[in-house]
């Protein structure tokens, strides 16, 4: 156990410090645990390094601080690693900070290439608890690509990134997107319908994602339509398109069925 203990520490002390080196701007939480902030100037300088929009500048005031909010998060982060330890260690290794607010115009989760480790989430009040779950486990994805990209590489061109021919449909937002939110889309959708599977989320829990019969039929055209449009399929690196891949292999009518309605 101590040996596993130190093992942990280690790998933790030297994803902190590649963190403060790909992102020097951002001042990381010196804490082993992820650290929940709802207030201060950590909490207006991660929003502003985020491009997270439309928050009130005075969030810092009593009248914006919701320990209600805090809870909540908290409740969803115990929960994943209660039901799920694979992915609760997951996200204490890779996740250093979870900013939740209040004061956001439009509630929703973040996470940015910007500040890699750290996620915004502001629950809406019909968010139910596994919605929170999901916010998590949906901004803890893109950090897992964020840092996949950085070993491995995940597009060739990236000036043509952006260039209109090469959009598809991506899974969660079913609206033409670049290649990188699409792959994003379609990694973060498998692993959020492979959750529920796990763990048989019912149905009338779950919201921000939509039904898990929608989600998979969405996930899966904006797999086939990138992998049958090669000017799109050839932005990807082979380690990109190995993820997909493997996605796919995953996205049977199978994945729907411990899913309770």
């Amino acid at each position: 156990m101590e040996k596993a203990v130190k093992g942990f520490l280690h790998t933790l002390n030297a994803l902190k410090e590649h963190l403060s080196q790909i992102n020097p701007e951002v001042t990381r939480s010196k804490e082993i645990e992820p650290e929940f902030i709802i207030s201060g100037d950590r909490l207006t300088s991660l929003l502003q390094i985020m491009d997270i929009e439309k928050y009130n500048k005075n969030m810092n005031s009593p009248h914006f601080i919701n320990e209600k909010a805090l809870h909540r998060v908290r409740k969803g982060f115990n929960y994943l690693n209660k039901n799920d330890s694979q992915l609760g260690d997951t996200f204490r290794v890779v996740v250093d900070t979870v900013a939740v607010t209040t004061a956001v115009t439009t509630p929703g989760s973040a996470s940015s290439h910007k500040a890699v480790g750290m996620i915004w989430v502001q629950p809406d009040n019909n968010w139910s608890d596994k919605d929170i779950v999901e916010s998590l486990v949906h901004e803890m994805t893109h950090t897992l690509l964020y840092l996949d990209e950085q070993c491995y590489g995940h597009f060739h061109k990236d000036v043509a990134l952006n260039d209109e021919k090469a959009w598809v449909p991506s899974a969660i937002r079913n609206t033409r997107r670049p290649v990188y939110g699409v792959v994003h889309s379609i990694i973060v959708a498998t692993e959020l319908l492979s959750l529920r599977k796990r763990l048989g989320f019912n149905e009338d829990d779950i919201s921000i994602h939509g039904r898990s019969s929608e989600l998979f039929k969405k996930t899966k055209y904006a797999l086939n339509t990138l992998k049958q449009q090669q000017l799109s399929w050839e932005l990807l690196t082979p380690r990109m398109k190995s993820l997909i891949n493997r996605s796919d292999e995953i996205l049977t009518p199978d994945l729907l069925s411990n899913i309770s309605t």
